[in-house]
């Protein structure tokens, strides 16, 4: 239909050419432009129009230009105004409008102007080609001036399509809202995209007064959004730092004030902005607390090594006005956030004899309450005259802080508990339900939590007989001996013990490691609590060896994700043993590689720190194949484990790791690992301050000739609720 129309209309404008104008030639002397042009897609049912204008373009000649048009029936466009049919002198125009009743359905429309100059019977033809599509008309404005949107107008979008509108607002202000509609669609924001659309719109875009806020960050981090930022009048913004490896954020500066408006904390909100303003973020070398106890065998004493930074400095705090002839077994510290180099807590457990099978010692109790700087001897209310601590465990922060220390009461041939519940100033042993006149000693505690929610746990051995548990769930208000379900040996011990969660009951996970010294065992021994230490029950661990030993373990995170680790050695055959757990204690397998491994050695601690997949843990003992000390590492939540090769400063040749404390998360992670040079008798430090990447061996200032560290810990910066793992005396 249509090519047949197109063909008779073709036929005739040429034959009344030729009829009329049989001398016609083909000089251009009429020109036909879209002026208004109509757009290249209109929307179904529409009505647009477009003007075309005809102009005189010869050099001398009156002309009258001559419409004869047609369009196709049903193509919905129409001649629907027309100035031409006057004579037009040379440069003259006149125009002709074109509406286009566009169809219900999508659709090419096509079409011709036909115009033709009388008297030359000089002829044009100009195609009409228009898309009829689905789609819809977006009204773009804006509302009270004060800046300008584009595309502004009507915009045709297609059914289902989305567009994008952007919004500039003039200098001085900022995006107040976009209204969609007449309803509010987004506060704020330079640009707005309209998704789907299925209907007509009406789009407008506000502006309010705002003001330019200029972020700077000084060394060693950076600062983000990072360049001058405009905030609408009374608006929030939040800026982030991230500091360097090894750094930490040290405070925020508001409009060049030498006064912080805010100490650490890796954002900064500034609020309700009504003024320009200049936000400054500074960093610092990162805090972290480390701790090894032992003993100074040179001069008979005690002996704490502290660092405040990291690790980047040690300093021996030994000196005889404040630690008595003894040593310490063990140690833990506790505390987070910018102040953990002055308001940790750390506490140093032992008892006042070089010799740890002295009859008549007495139990030892070091505590600082200003993050390792100065210490003080405290003694618990009604502390044996005879006895010694094994153990210690601290959770919560300053004077909040919770800490026991768990040993052995010589003189009444008990267990004995000495707990703190406000921040290390008070102590007092504690009484535990079910110890009844048992013969006993605790060789491992730790806690987890905070204030009365506080779950604690102390682990040891019945003396020729079965392993004990004794437990508190209320923030050391109350302790009480535990039943373990499962089988448990008629002859065992608990070595170590660790607990990790913020609050009693589900969530917080507790494990017991050591072994069954039954006749005829000699296996590993580990014992979990998956309801914040309410009850314990026996694990199976799949692929332990017939023969080992458990001498520490140590868990981070909560729940179901939390990451455990238990270490030792596999007695079959002298080999180092990891045993892991990846969800929350519940399943445990023994690690079958661990790169670089010796054929003989034996890990006496362990530590983690972090959570889920980028949980740290890290295992140190005694090479014993090669002589030395040797530290294993996992970065990815206990998953893979190697040995650590390079040390800077070099491991001793000889000697062994007894301490270590991990803390932090990631990159800024913070290990510690403490023990002996028995090739010199000097007592050493390794530590990594990159979540155990790179390892440093540290230099103790006033550190003795001769000494030895037992214990050891870590914490600051992201907050690790147990970080001591302890070394039996």
């Amino acid at each position: 239909m249509r090519l047949q129309w197109m063909l008779s209309t073709c036929v005739k404008f040429f034959l009344a050419l030729t009829l009329l104008f049989p001398f016609a030639v083909n000089a251009a002397i009429l020109t036909v432009t879209a002026t208004t042009p109509f757009p290249a897609n209109v929307s179904a049912g529409s009505t647009v129009t477009a003007i075309y204008t005809v102009t005189n373009t010869s050099a001398q000649t009156t002309l009258t230009a001559i419409d004869q048009s047609s369009f196709e029936p049903g193509s919905g466009l129409s001649i629907t105004a027309n100035t031409c049919g006057t004579p037009m002198t040379p440069g003259q125009s006149c125009t002709i409008q074109v509406t286009l009743n566009a169809p219900s359905s999508a659709q090419t429309v096509l079409g011709y102007l036909m115009e033709w100059a009388k008297p030359s019977a000089f002829g044009l033809r100009v195609p009409i080609t228009v898309n009829v599509i689905l789609a819809y008309n977006v009204t773009a404005s804006v509302s009270g001036g004060n800046g300008s949107i584009s595309p502004s107008g009507v915009t045709t979008i297609a059914a289902g399509a989305s567009q994008q509108f952007t919004a500039t607002p003039d200098a001085g202000f900022g995006v107040n809202a976009w209204l969609l509609d007449g309803a509010l669609a987004q506060t704020g924001g330079t640009t707005y995209n309209l998704t789907n659309v299925t209907a007509n719109h009406t789009l407008s875009v506000s502006f309010t007064p705002a003001w330019v806020v200029t972020p700077s960050a000084g060394a060693n981090g950076a600062i983000s959004p990072n360049v001058p930022t405009t905030v609408n009048d009374g608006d929030d913004i939040t800026f982030t730092a991230t500091p360097d490896t090894n750094y930490s954020v040290d405070a925020w500066f508001l409009d060049g004030s030498s006064t912080p408006a805010q100490v650490s904390g890796t954002s900064y909100t500034l609020t309700n902005v009504s003024m320009a303003h200049d936000v400054n973020v500074t960093f610092k070398t990162a805090q972290g607390v480390g701790i090894a106890a032992g003993v100074d065998i040179t001069n008979s004493l005690a002996m704490v090594a502290i660092s405040t930074d990291a690790g980047t400095t040690w300093s021996n705090k030994n000196t005889p006005a404040v630690f008595p002839f003894g040593h310490f077994a063990a140690a833990s510290c506790t505390g987070s956030g910018a102040t953990v180099a002055t308001d940790a807590v750390c506490v140093a457990a032992g008892d006042t004899s070089l010799t740890p099978s002295c009859p008549a010692c007495a139990p030892l109790l070091g505590v600082s309450k200003d993050g390792g700087d100065t210490w003080a001897l405290e003694t618990a209310t009604s502390t044996p005259a005879s006895g010694r601590y094994h153990a210690s465990g601290c959770t919560g922060i300053g004077v909040d802080a919770i800490c026991v220390a768990a040993g052995r009461d010589i003189t009444n041939s008990l267990p004995f508990l000495s707990m703190s519940t406000d921040g290390g100033n008070n102590w007092a042993v504690t009484a535990v339900t079910g110890a009844g006149a048992i013969d006993a000693e605790y060789n491992a505690a730790s806690c987890t939590g905070t204030t009365a929610t506080a779950v604690c746990m102390a682990a040891g051995r019945i003396l020729s007989g079965a392993p004990i548990i004794a437990s508190s769930v209320n923030g050391g208000a109350t302790w009480s001996i535990k039943t373990i379900s499962g089988t448990v040996p008629v002859d065992g011990n608990f070595a170590s013990a660790s607990c990790t969660g913020t609050t009693a009951g589900a969530g917080t996970v507790c494990v017991a490691a050591g072994q069954n010294t039954g006749a005829g065992f000699l296996d590993p021994l580990l014992a979990v609590s998956v309801d914040g230490g309410a009850s314990y029950t026996i694990k199976f661990i799949s692929g332990i060896p017939a023969k080992g030993t458990f001498t520490s373990t140590s868990c981070t995170g909560s729940g179901a994700t939390a990451r455990c680790i238990a270490v030792g050695q596999n007695l079959s055959n002298s080999s180092p043993l990891i045993s892991t757990s990846v969800n929350g204690a519940a399943n445990w397998t023994t690690v079958t590689s661990i790169s670089g491994a010796p054929a003989t050695g034996i890990f006496n601690t362990a530590s983690c720190t972090g959570t889920g997949n980028t949980a740290i843990c890290i295992a140190a003992g005694e090479n014993l194949t090669d002589g030395g000390p040797m530290v294993a590492v996992s970065t990815d939540g206990a998953a893979s484990w190697a040995i650590v090769n390079t040390v800077i400063g070099g491991f001793p040749t000889d000697g062994s790791f007894l301490g270590s404390g991990c803390t932090g998360s990631t990159s800024t992670g913070f290990c510690t690992v403490a023990g002996q040079d028995t090739s010199s008798g000097n007592p050493a430090i390794a530590y990594s301050k990159d979540g155990g990447v790179t390892w440093i061996r540290a230099t103790i200032t006033d550190a003795p000739a001769n000494g030895i560290f037992y214990g050891g810990s870590a914490t600051g910066g992201v907050f690790a609720p147990e970080l001591n793992l302890e070394r039996t005396i």
